[in-house]
Protein backbone atom coordinates (compact mmCIF):
# COMPACT_ATOMS: atom_id res chain seq x y z
CA UNK A 1 0.00 0.00 0.00
CA UNK A 2 1.16 3.49 -0.78
CA UNK A 3 0.96 6.11 1.97
CA UNK A 4 -0.54 9.35 0.69
CA UNK A 5 0.12 12.74 2.20
CA UNK A 6 -2.71 15.24 2.47
CA UNK A 7 -2.07 18.61 0.85
CA UNK A 8 -0.91 21.35 3.19
CA UNK A 9 -3.69 23.39 4.72
CA UNK A 10 -6.22 20.54 4.53
CA UNK A 11 -8.47 20.26 7.56
CA UNK A 12 -8.68 16.71 8.96
CA UNK A 13 -11.98 14.97 8.29
CA UNK A 14 -12.87 14.80 11.99
CA UNK A 15 -12.55 18.60 12.30
CA UNK A 16 -14.48 19.64 9.17
CA UNK A 17 -17.85 21.31 9.70
CA UNK A 18 -20.68 19.02 8.70
CA UNK A 19 -23.39 20.30 6.39
CA UNK A 20 -26.92 19.09 5.95
CA UNK A 21 -27.45 15.97 3.88
CA UNK A 22 -30.49 15.18 1.79
CA UNK A 23 -31.81 11.73 2.61
CA UNK A 24 -31.73 9.32 -0.32
CA UNK A 25 -35.20 8.08 -1.30
CA UNK A 26 -36.74 10.47 1.25
CA UNK A 27 -39.24 12.14 -1.03
CA UNK A 28 -39.85 8.89 -2.95
CA UNK A 29 -40.52 7.03 0.31
CA UNK A 30 -42.98 9.71 1.39
CA UNK A 31 -45.45 8.40 -1.20
CA UNK A 32 -45.73 5.19 0.82
CA UNK A 33 -47.07 7.10 3.82
CA UNK A 34 -49.32 9.70 2.21
CA UNK A 35 -51.98 9.04 -0.43
CA UNK A 36 -51.98 12.67 -1.51
CA UNK A 37 -48.16 12.78 -1.47
CA UNK A 38 -48.09 15.65 0.99
CA UNK A 39 -44.64 16.84 2.02
CA UNK A 40 -44.31 16.92 5.80
CA UNK A 41 -40.58 17.73 5.93
CA UNK A 42 -37.71 18.55 3.60
CA UNK A 43 -35.67 15.33 4.14
CA UNK A 44 -32.50 17.24 5.05
CA UNK A 45 -30.57 15.85 8.00
CA UNK A 46 -28.23 18.16 9.91
CA UNK A 47 -25.71 16.10 11.89
CA UNK A 48 -24.96 17.36 15.37
CA UNK A 49 -21.88 16.84 17.46
CA UNK A 50 -23.30 16.10 20.90
CA UNK A 51 -20.12 14.98 22.64
CA UNK A 52 -17.66 17.32 20.89
CA UNK A 53 -19.28 20.46 22.23
CA UNK A 54 -19.23 22.29 25.55
CA UNK A 55 -21.83 20.79 27.85
CA UNK A 56 -24.12 23.21 29.66
CA UNK A 57 -25.41 22.49 33.20
CA UNK A 58 -28.69 21.18 31.76
CA UNK A 59 -26.77 18.53 29.78
CA UNK A 60 -24.91 17.42 32.89
CA UNK A 61 -28.21 17.19 34.81
CA UNK A 62 -29.76 15.03 32.09
CA UNK A 63 -26.68 12.79 32.00
CA UNK A 64 -26.80 12.32 35.79
CA UNK A 65 -30.52 11.53 35.67
CA UNK A 66 -29.90 8.99 32.89
CA UNK A 67 -27.07 7.35 34.85
CA UNK A 68 -29.09 7.18 38.10
CA UNK A 69 -32.12 5.62 36.39
CA UNK A 70 -29.99 3.02 34.64
CA UNK A 71 -28.00 2.25 37.81
CA UNK A 72 -31.30 1.64 39.61
CA UNK A 73 -32.51 -0.66 36.85
CA UNK A 74 -29.21 -2.55 36.99
CA UNK A 75 -29.44 -2.95 40.80
CA UNK A 76 -33.14 -3.92 40.84
CA UNK A 77 -32.66 -7.73 40.58
CA UNK A 78 -30.58 -7.76 43.79
CA UNK A 79 -33.32 -5.94 45.75
CA UNK A 80 -36.33 -7.82 44.36
CA UNK A 81 -38.52 -9.86 46.70
CA UNK A 82 -41.84 -11.58 45.98
CA UNK A 83 -43.42 -10.47 49.28
CA UNK A 84 -42.95 -6.87 48.21
CA UNK A 85 -45.55 -7.44 45.49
Amino acid sequence: AVALQAPEGTIPRSERPKAGQTLPFGSAGQRLFSRRNRQFWDFIVNPRTYFNRKWIPKDIGYALFFIIIHAGAFAAPWFFTWPAF
